[in-house]
This record gives C-alpha cells, sequence and structure tokens, in this order.
C-alpha cells in the first residue's frame, strides 16, 4: 500500500529531524551556526503558518520527508529583498522524483494568496533547477566564502498575465 504524502504545517515534533537536516545541509554557508540555532528559527515558524515566516513539511504517514519556509529576511546585507523562500530540503532517499518541485508549488502558491508580489531564494548551484521552473537569477554574491546566487520569482507579472488572459 502507498501511503499518501501530505504537506501540513510545521510541528514541534519536527524540528528536531529538520534542524540537523537543515545543518548538515547549509553548514558550509553558516559556519557559525549550531544545530541549537536551526532549533530555534524553526520554532519561530510555529505560528499556524499563515503569515511569514512559516514552515510546511511533506510527510509521508508518519514519515518527515522534506521541508519548505517563506521568511522575512535570509540572507544578511540584502534586507531590501523580501521575502524569501528557503529550508526547500528534501530527504536524500526521496530526491529527483519531483517532492522538490511539489514543496517549491505550494510555498509560491501560498505567496500568491498572500498577494507577495516577488520572491527571493539563493542557491549554491541548482539555478537550473530553479530556472526550469521560472526563476530568474536576480544577481551573484559571497556569503562566508561561498559564492551563492540569489534567484527572483516574479509572482505579480506571472499571476496577472494569467488572470488577465482569463478574463
Amino acid at each position: 500500500m502507498v501511503k499518501e504524502q501530505r504537506i501540513i504545517p510545521l510541528e514541534k515534533k519536527h524540528i528536531e529531524q529538520l534542524s540537523i537536516w537543515h545543518y548538515a545541509e547549509w553548514t558550509n554557508i553558516y559556519p557559525d551556526y549550531k544545530i541549537e540555532n536551526f532549533k530555534k528559527e524553526l520554532s519561530n515558524h510555529l505560528t499556524g503558518n499563515e503569515k511569514i515566516p512559516c514552515t510546511w513539511v511533506l510527510v509521508t504517514g508518519s514519515e518527515l520527508i522534506g521541508s519548505v519556509s517563506l521568511l522575512e529576511d535570509d540572507l544578511e546585507n540584502n534586507v531590501d529583498l523580501n521575502p524569501w523562500l528557503g529550508n526547500l530540503y528534501v530527504k536524500k532517499k526521496y530526491r529527483n522524483q519531483g517532492i522538490g518541485e511539489m514543496l517549491l508549488k505550494f510555498a509560491t502558491a501560498k505567496a500568491i494568496n498572500w498577494d507577495v508580489s516577488n520572491l527571493f531564494l539563493y542557491t549554491l548551484n541548482d539555478t537550473e533547477f530553479y530556472k526550469k521552473r521560472g526563476w530568474n537569477l536576480h544577481k551573484e554574491c559571497k556569503v562566508n566564502e561561498q559564492s551563492i546566487k540569489i534567484m527572483k520569482y516574479e509572482i505579480s507579472a506571472k499571476y496577472h498575465c494569467t488572470q488577465n488572459n482569463h478574463q
């Protein structure tokens, strides 16, 4: 029997595992961060998920598979860019099965519902993944000696064009 995959708001019981995953995935960008920093950040997302910051998780049965967040600020020295899509993470054995795209679409749909005009994210090396899904390179910069790419998703242009075409 195939278990149903569901995207649900972050719950306290998910924070420990997500913190471990996020720490392992992004410690090279945040070398001064400890697992406790990731736990604290995620704990601030237990808001009912109807406002930013918020995190959702994908579960199959009781197994945690991945996460995605909408954040007000996600990158120092870029406070003029907001909000951000972040914490897009899929457990290694479930990668390349469309789950990242599912989480990305879910968070983007939430942003549209909340009248967000643009979303930003940063990535070390997944620019092609995002470009194929409508994101554009906004700029390149360095964070803690790591070269990163800031991507931008223009919701207002895509959403309003779609809306106007249906009228």
